[in-house]
């Protein structure tokens, strides 16, 4: 979590901004995204329903599902410079 949306839509930095993203490229790791500060999100992941993240909060559920998209895209990049395993059939 990185940031605070108020009920105006204005956005405060608590932590301050770019200090995951710095890191991760520092490190050569991809950086997926960030999450802003909702009551709900914890609400939700505390009750076991992390699923409720995706809908009612257009904010909260498009920074979750742009983090999905490019964890799905590291993914589908790591399979593709994967070696195929070797199959050895007799």
């Amino acid at each position: 979590m990185s940031y605070f949306v108020a009920p105006d839509g204005s956005e405060h930095d608590l932590f301050g901004r770019g200090g995951a993203e710095s890191a991760a490229q520092k490190l050569g790791l991809p950086f997926l995204g960030s999450i802003p500060i909702y009551t709900e999100l914890r609400i939700n992941s505390d009750a076991g329903k992390p699923h409720l993240n995706f809908e009612g909060n257009p904010i909260l559920a498009g920074a979750l599902m742009k983090i999905v998209q490019n964890l799905a895209g590291q993914i589908s990049l790591h399979n593709l410079q994967e070696k195929p395993p070797e199959l050895n059939i007799l």
